[in-house]
């Protein structure tokens, strides 16, 4: 009569076929069920009750981690835009999305730049460059021309290894 009384966790899936169900008090204890395809099982009160509230419980977890992702994906795109606004430059995406009117970039980071040319002349009214360290190392060429504006350039060190010419202003200089 008590049979299945304190079982915990029960796996019901692919029953189809019951015909006949006699439970008194059993699974009062479970707190894992999974039930699927399981014909009168699934008519069984307690475990009908159990497993809505876990289909529920799954449903509000499932909303949570949309809401989070959500929020994520909203800071991240909020700090993009920040980062351009300003010239901070952390990847090959946020350099190529820099707008040509700033003034100042700053590149902390830029180690997933692959094209061999380099050319910072769309930036017309730029007066500083930062390049941090370790970027820009796939760059066999370096373009800065028409830069008027232009007062400092800073060099991060074990930047532009591979670099091999830089072109500042009209002039060629070969780097060994």
């Amino acid at each position: 009569m008590r049979a299945l009384r304190y079982v915990q966790d029960v796996t019901m899936v692919n029953i189809p076929a019951l015909k006949k169900l006699i439970l008194r008090f059993a699974f009062v204890g479970v707190s894992e069920l999974e039930m699927e395809n399981a014909s009168l099982l699934e008519s069984y009160k307690e475990l009908g009750e159990l497993k809505r509230k876990q289909d529920e419980e799954k449903e509000k977890e499932r909303l949570r981690r949309e809401e989070e992702e959500r929020k994520r994906k909203e800071q991240e795109l909020k700090e993009k835009k920040e980062r351009r606004e300003n010239g901070i430059v952390l990847n090959a995406e946020d350099l190529e999305s820099l707008s040509v009117e700033l003034k100042s970039i700053d590149v902390k980071k830029c180690e997933d730049y692959q094209n061999e040319v380099l050319d910072l002349s769309r930036f017309v009214d730029l007066k500083e460059i930062k390049i941090g360290d370790y970027c820009f190392n796939f760059v066999k060429e370096v373009i800065i021309v028409g830069l008027k504006r232009l007062e400092t350039i800073t060099f991060g060190s074990n930047s532009f290894q591979t670099t091999q010419r830089i072109v500042i202003e009209g002039r060629s200089v070969e780097v060994n």
